[in-house]
């Protein structure tokens, strides 16, 4: 009896597996032959799954961006459940403490360290997301006129972030969260021309005073 193959699985499997070549030989130096070969099929085999590079790497990009997205989504709901346990426990900590200010400051500063754990999730993920970057970047360099086929799945990524952030931070504002991620995104590469000796301290805390001002323009609304 011939094997069934969920085309569509095994079409994501490939893409999946070539996220790695990708990331290890970048995108200009590798042909459909040698990505073929990487991955263990006939180049006909990949060619039935991707009509071109191309379209192999446009693959791969969505599998990597949907792990980063997974990934951040893991982060936040592990640091929500955290923040969580933190309030239940403040709560009976300042339940006779009347100065209600008292109670926002510890809130506020609970989210604060947040941003730090958040900036801590993409430092421990550093090498692939800078990898990553230099390869799309090397994508982009090759094939100008493909740029606006990413674009929907680039937008949709960072939307996610922006919005976990927001979260993470409490602070309902859509604009804040890109702002922070972008920041975010900045240092890694700070850190990437600068060295690992790059001194963020300085730059988190400015992010922390911008937080600190907007929650507390929100809880006087």
């Amino acid at each position: 009896m011939p094997k069934i193959v969920d085309q569509e699985a095994y079409r994501r499997q490939l893409a999946t597996a070539a996220t790695r070549l990708f990331g290890e030989r970048g995108y200009g130096s590798l042909s459909m032959r040698a990505l073929a070969r990487g991955l263990g099929v006939s180049s006909g085999t990949l060619y039935h799954y991707f009509p071109s590079k191309q379209r192999l790497f446009q693959a791969a990009v969505r599998v990597v961006f949907e792990g980063h997205v997974e990934a951040v989504r893991a982060t936040s709901r592990s640091l929500q459940g955290e923040r969580l346990a933190a309030r239940g426990e403040g709560s009976r900590t300042l339940a006779s403490d009347e100065d209600s200010g008292a109670s926002r400051h510890a809130d506020l500063r609970h989210g604060l360290l947040e941003l730090r754990e958040l900036y801590a999730f993409f430092l421990a993920h550093e090498r692939e997301i800078m990898r990553d970057f230099l390869v799309l970047t090397d994508f982009w360099r090759l094939h100008p006129e493909e740029r606006a086929s990413l674009e929907p799945l680039l937008r949709e990524a960072h939307d996610t972030y922006a919005e976990v952030v927001a979260s993470l931070l409490g602070v309902p504002s859509h604009g804040l969260g890109e702002l922070m991620i972008s920041a975010l995104f900045n240092l890694l590469e700070q850190r990437w021309f600068h060295g690992p000796e790059f001194d963020c301290e300085p730059q988190l805390e400015l992010l922390e005073r911008l937080v600190a001002l907007e929650r507390a323009r929100l809880s006087e609304s």
